[in-house]
């Protein structure tokens, strides 16, 4: 099925997603050519931008938190990083063993940060057309992994996030089907890979219990606190750490206020701080609000609970990064925001005319791939020659 075959309005009436119906629904939009689909979609995203990056811009990605995670690697044995939980620095590692260390070091972080978009791509398009449509889907893959400035410019350059959402996009994509166990794998590993996810998988184990009340099995929340909770333990027994180890580098600098605001030092400071960067910065975040807030209300508003709950967690998540993390900080909650990719395809799923008119015809649609497209290329050039120019 094409992404640009008429739709009809049969095709986008919500499904009927209950307990009886979950496996069923799951099942139905997983085929051959589907998982082709969206799999050569992301494929093709990661090497445009990381052509334009590495070849056309000589792009150095192992440098900053890449080459922090290259130096956490080599000393795996003492995964104790107050900044950085190791997930991903032990991934790292563990490549570099079993290629036994013949690789370029980067080639080993492209690696993962490339399975991880596809993998991320394929959890979308399962947890939005099991509960919509499979166009629905569609573009909501190409929203996530096209997201503005920052849906694959940050998969190219290989840092932890593709990781960490990948893996929480298939924990959403499991607890929409009911494996609650299942999801609390990728949850908790999502835990120890980027400090981010942290607020996403609290909501999200909170919306299953919400949502599920009493069968939402208790043993789900232990297990995806494992391992955050044995790392934690870990660095207190092992390194004599105090209980707030893990908390005493992002708390002064993430979340501490770089000016008088208390609050919305991010949002606020951002736009206060003025100049032509500041303005063009403050416009997306701002975008990226109001696009929040609109499917919060619309998520509040909503009755369909097969994802109302879900919608609410992941936009809450969201907004609880963009509110609390302080203008230096700031734009990693933007590096988070294509997960918003998930809420709207929800939301799409229950507007039909809106849905339809934005799948049903090619020429509608390919303005907008264009545009996305492009935004990664400009802001894939802004970190090659003003964010990280040499000085």
């Amino acid at each position: 099925m094409s992404l640009f075959e008429p739709l009809e309005e049969s095709d986008l009436r919500p499904q009927d997603l209950g307990s009886a119906n979950a496996a069923r629904n799951d099942t139905a939009v997983w085929t051959r050519h589907a998982a082709l689909q969206v799999t050569s979609t992301a494929i093709a995203s990661f090497l445009i931008v990381w052509w334009w990056m590495e070849v056309v811009l000589q792009f150095h990605s192992m440098q900053s938190d890449v080459a922090g995670y290259w130096r956490d690697s080599l000393a795996w044995r003492t995964p104790f990083n107050p900044d950085h939980v190791p997930g991903y620095p032990l991934l790292i590692a563990l490549l570099r063993f079993l290629t036994a260390g013949r690789l370029d070091p980067i080639l080993l972080f492209w690696a993962v940060t490339f399975c991880a978009h596809i993998m991320g791509a394929l959890a979308v398009y399962w947890s939005v057309a099991s509960r919509s449509d499979e166009r629905i889907g569609y573009l909501s893959v190409l929203l996530f992994i096209l997201w503005p400035f920052v849906g694959t410019t940050y998969v190219a350059y290989p840092i932890a996030d593709s990781v960490a959402l990948a893996l929480v996009t298939w924990g959403i994509a499991l607890l929409l089907s009911e494996r609650f166990h299942t999801a609390a794998i990728p949850l908790g590993v999502a835990t120890v890979i980027h400090k981010g996810t942290w607020i996403f998988v609290i909501l999200l184990l909170l919306a299953g219990i919400i949502t599920h009340r009493r069968r939402f099995p208790w043993t789900a929340v232990l297990i995806a606190a494992c391992p955050l909770g044995l790392l934690w333990m870990a660095g207190m027994v092992g390194q004599g750490y105090r209980p707030s180890w893990l908390l005493s580098v992002s708390l002064p600098i993430q979340f501490a206020a770089k000016s008088h605001l208390p609050v919305l030092d991010g949002l606020v400071g951002t736009v206060l701080k003025g100049g032509m960067k500041g303005w063009a910065k403050s416009i997306v975040l701002w975008t990226n609000i109001a696009l929040l807030v609109a499917l919060g209300i619309a998520f509040g508003r909503g009755r369909d609970s097969s994802t109302k709950w879900w919608g609410l967690a992941v936009v809450g998540g969201l907004l609880f990064l963009y509110s609390g993390l302080n203008q230096d900080i700031i734009w990693a909650a933007m590096r988070y925001s294509k997960i918003a990719a998930l809420p709207l395809g929800f939301y799409l799923g229950t507007r039909p005319h809106v849905a339809s008119a934005l799948t049903q015809h090619q020429w509608r649609m390919v303005p907008l791939v264009v545009v996305l497209l492009a935004s990664q290329f400009a802001y894939g050039w802004y970190m090659a020659e003003i964010f990280f120019a040499p000085q």
